[in-house]
């Protein structure tokens, strides 16, 4: 029996549980990124367990203003799974060269 997943911290500021998620990727796009978020969504959501707090940790990575803008929609692109489960999140914070920068979701 395997377990249940978890969110890798409570954050005591603000009391909501956090899951961190990060790429090795040089150039990191918005699909590998909304790729991590959608399946850490997807997989907790088919234990009943909630993830909807992000932190993406990219690193010394200088995001450009255009993946910044189109992680801010992920919400729009990222609704309802193709399985039929919700996917939009509350919360999104990046973690770059240009420092720890909340999103905010449209």
């Amino acid at each position: 029996m395997g377990h249940q997943p978890t969110n890798d911290f409570l954050w005591l500021d603000t009391n909501f549980e956090v899951e961190v998620k990060s790429t090795q990727s040089r150039k990191p796009d918005y699909s590998k990124i909304s790729r991590l978020i959608s399946n850490a969504v997807a997989s907790a959501a088919r234990q009943n367990v909630v993830k909807d707090s992000f932190i993406i940790d990219l690193g010394e990575y200088k995001t450009p203003e255009k993946l910044f803008n189109q992680l801010s929609e992920y919400n729009q692109k990222h609704m309802v799974s193709p399985e039929g489960m919700k996917q939009m999140i509350k919360r999104l914070y990046l973690l770059d060269g240009n420092g720890f920068r909340q999103l905010l979701l449209k």
